[in-house]
């Protein structure tokens, strides 16, 4: 959406302003990105608040500086300096100051400068007529106008830190409750002025801030979704008239999906008369963009093979196609699931599923890896996961694929230690992004577990998780096709040998109840037997040789089934020949006590 037609977080805050519902205000996000095309947000807040006197703004390193020169004069008005003492040292001696002087000499540390524009805050306009008299109502009372002073305090994390306040040093305490007491100022508030902080990311800024109690109300500047970043194209098209595209500009829209307009611009800077802008160009600053911004918090799947190399799963690849790709792909968001969760035995496909489905829909991918997210000072796991979010939020349409859900996605355990808080705002925070249903159809949700059984119920339930997909042991009908996949997979040819009719049938026979990732392990290992010999290929005779050589070395495969097949409440996304097995649900639950009750008596023992 452009910003003629309005930008969403610009028209809630115009609207909630005009309301006089606050006074305190957040902004977070790419708050040092351009809103609009090359417009800077110090550019797009001194229009939003252009009915203002005085738009003032604030950081450590500039110290107060306002819009327009000709607001000096009426902020050194509003702070009741004297123009015509004697100069400070870094004037003329003896030479009165000029407001302009007074400004520019301001103290720039927080501690003298936040109780200067505290002041400015609790100035009103004094409505006069045009011989300089005050308006008066009819209790002889002055009437005072609205907005003097809208104060943009930039770099606010670096005032109020999210930190323990026991760590923080007196200065910055004070500093914290200045701001804090703002939000709730009552004079600030009679005076209709508005006090804007800005952060790159909400989770930095101290949490008492961000409490509803604060009075603060915070808003999202989010990365250019795909409308915007066309917008933004087409806007740079005219203004770098020498830069070529190789691609389309709908196409190059899609494929910055993540990056802000300052690297979209970065792009139009790199190239230039006989470089034009390329996927090969786009691939390579995006990835190096992605990964110097996002690759603590979260890993970038670049897939490169798609369901042909997959054998078997073919009732997971049509239910991919029919529910999940077709929708995505022609706007049907509605029938698109929030998330699937895939169940079964270890190697049985499930990573290789992922990253092929996102091949096949020719969208983003990435992985969320709670370990990178947990981080080792008060409020960097919630940072870290504030940023993987809306890095994911950023890149729509796509993929997020957590794997071993059981252990990664964990409530805290309940007592009262810092790590046991964590877990729990990082736990709520995941499920909230999970169930938020204006991701649907956007952001499509993928975890992966052997032990369905661990995982909360509140992440299991409809509307965060809607399926869920058993991921089996091949049948002998399908081991065939999967071994075929790997050999492609890994370009080794299979020719046909003297013995495949006898050699065939057994190693088929013989590799019953083995997973994807065991079969693979024996066609690398027929391909290391087929080198010693000197040969450039496999026949079946060199597989069963390589089967007798291995063990077998996935555990719990009855196990691990039955807590698959438990999960799944839709039978046509079971295989034909378990679908007896996971109606028995008596049966089932039997077989599942049973192999839990071995597993752990087996860890006893140990």
């Amino acid at each position: 959406m452009t910003e003629q037609n309005g930008t969403p977080w610009v028209d809630d805050l115009k609207t909630k302003l005009s309301a006089g519902v606050m006074q305190a205000v957040i902004l977070h996000g790419e708050v040092r990105d351009y809103v609009h095309h090359n417009t800077t947000l110090r550019q797009r807040l001194t229009r939003l608040f252009d009915r203002c006197e005085v738009i003032a703004f604030y950081n450590r390193s500039e110290g107060l500086t306002v819009a327009l020169p000709s607001m000096k004069a009426k902020a050194v008005k509003a702070l009741g300096l004297d123009t015509n003492a004697q100069s400070d040292p870094f004037l003329p001696g003896n030479t009165p100051q000029t407001p302009e002087d007074i400004f520019d000499n301001l103290p720039k540390d927080p501690s003298s400068c936040l109780p200067l524009i505290e002041q400015l805050l609790k100035t009103r306009t004094d409505l006069k007529d045009s011989n300089g008299n005050s308006h008066l109502d009819e209790n002889g009372k002055v009437v005072y106008g609205e907005l003097f002073a809208a104060v943009v305090i930039e770099f606010a994390e670096t005032i109020a830190p999210a930190t323990d306040k026991a760590m923080m040093s007196p200065p910055d305490r004070t500093n914290l409750v200045t701001l804090l007491r703002w939000g709730l100022d009552k004079q600030i508030e009679s005076a209709k002025n508005i006090v804007v902080l800005t952060t790159g990311l909400l989770t930095e800024l101290h949490p008492d801030l961000r409490a509803a109690s604060a009075k603060y109300e915070a808003f999202l500047i989010p990365l250019p979704g795909y409308d915007d970043r066309l917008d933004y194209i087409e806007y740079l098209r005219g203004e770098y008239k020498d830069v070529a595209l190789a691609v389309p500009a709908a196409e190059l829209a899609a494929m910055t999906a993540g990056l802000s307009r300052l690297h979209i611009e970065d792009l139009f800077l790199r190239a230039g008369p006989g470089t034009p802008i390329d996927r090969d160009l786009v691939t390579e600053r995006k990835g190096s963009i992605i990964a110097s911004e996002y690759a603590d918090v979260i890993e970038i799947i670049e897939p490169t093979e798609g369901f042909e190399s997959i054998g078997g799963l073919d009732y997971v690849k049509d239910w991919a196609r029919e529910d999940v790709i077709a929708p995505m792909l022609r706007g049907d968001y509605r029938r698109v699931p929030m998330g699937a969760l895939l169940c079964g035995p270890a190697g049985t496909g499930k990573t290789a599923f992922v990253k092929a489905l996102a091949k096949e829909a020719g969208i983003n991918c990435v992985e969320l890896k709670p370990s990178k997210i947990l981080g080792g000072i008060v409020g960097q796991s919630e940072h870290n996961m504030e940023k993987a979010l809306r890095c994911i939020e950023a890149m729509s349409p796509t993929i997020v694929f957590i794997d071993e859900l059981d252990q990664t996605m964990r409530r805290g355990e309940g007592g009262s230690s810092g790590g046991d808080s964590v877990n729990n705002n990082l736990f709520k925070r995941l499920l909230e992004f999970l169930g938020n249903t204006q991701h649907r159809g956007k952001i499509f949700f993928l975890g992966a577990t052997n032990r369905p059984d661990l995982i909360d119920a509140a992440v299991k339930r409809p509307g965060r998780i809607d399926v869920k997909l058993p991921f089996l042991v091949p049948d002998a009908g399908t081991r065939p096709q999967i071994l075929k996949a790997l050999l492609n997979r890994h370009s080794i040819a299979l020719l046909p040998g003297p013995n495949d009719a006898e050699c065939a049938p057994r190693l088929i026979a013989q590799t019953d109840d083995w997973t994807g990732a065991e079969l693979e392990m024996l066609v690398l290992k027929a391909w290391r037997l087929a080198g010693r010999q000197g040969r450039d290929s496999v026949d079946y005779a060199l597989l069963l040789d390589a089967r007798g050589r291995l063990k077998k070395s996935t555990a719990d495969i009855r196990t691990m089934t039955d807590l698959a097949l438990a999960e799944v409440s839709d039978l046509d996304l079971v295989p034909p020949a378990f679908r007896e097995r996971a109606s028995d649900k008596d049966t089932l639950q039997a077989s599942i006590a049973a192999g839990l009750g071995s597993e752990r008596r087996g860890r006893r023992e140990l």
